[in-house]
């Protein structure tokens, strides 16, 4: 089986993700570059419980399954093109996360007023609405993945995260923490107007909540 451990590493980090709640039922998909020809990336609508290493397919560049028993996940477009565009990222993480989705929903960027903000360490902006599984949606996450400020986390707009890193589990632990981050500031925001983390505070510039 070729990337048999790569495979594997990938479905710890999906089962992980699906056990914390990030990704329900089947509404994510995770890959990582195994060279710079190829990613290996999640099925399509099989459920993660029963899911094995053989069930990860591996992709080409041009989009092309290499191997496997399933089709790969209906976002590989998105996770190839920031494959082809950005040489520097390791591994891709979508997820249907519910804080995070709901912020997507009506627009709103998640800024830097708790610990896992200042963790991150940027504000988390929001994509331009795109339909799912088009080249589309890639292109706006490339763009505002791209910046200004550059950031390895976003909102899709009414759809979901996405976040990339160096390896699987830096993608991983940004996913995750993009997700309380967004849980912090959603009921922050029930209680009262939260009070943001600012310039004089930290090294983060000084945002309002509808950046």
């Amino acid at each position: 089986m070729l990337y048999q451990d790569l495979r594997q590493e990938v479905l710890n980090t999906t089962l992980n993700l699906h056990k914390n709640g990030v990704i329900p039922l089947t509404y994510g998909n995770i890959s990582a570059r195994a060279d710079m020809d190829h990613f290996v990336i999640t099925p399509t609508s099989i459920p993660y419980e029963g899911m094995k290493p053989e069930d990860i397919v591996v992709v080409d560049m041009l989009g092309n399954v290499v191997e496997g028993h399933y089709r790969p996940s209906s976002e590989t477009p998105m996770h190839r093109m920031i494959y082809v565009e950005r040489s520097d990222v390791g591994a891709v993480i979508h997820t249907h996360a519910p804080y995070a989705t709901a912020l997507a929903i009506v627009g709103r960027s998640i800024p830097i007023c708790s610990v896992e903000g200042l963790d991150l360490g940027f504000v988390v902006p929001v994509t331009e609405y795109a339909p799912p599984g088009t080249n589309e949606i890639g292109c706006e996450a490339i763009r505002t993945l791209s910046g200004p400020p550059i950031v390895t986390s976003v909102l899709l707009k009414n759809h979901g995260t996405l976040s990339i890193g160096l390896n699987l589990y830096q993608t991983y632990v940004t996913a995750f923490t993009t997700e309380v981050a967004a849980q912090h500031y959603y009921l922050a925001l029930q209680v009262g107007e939260p009070i943001l983390i600012v310039e004089r505070d930290t090294n983060t510039p000084a945002y309002s909540q509808n950046n």
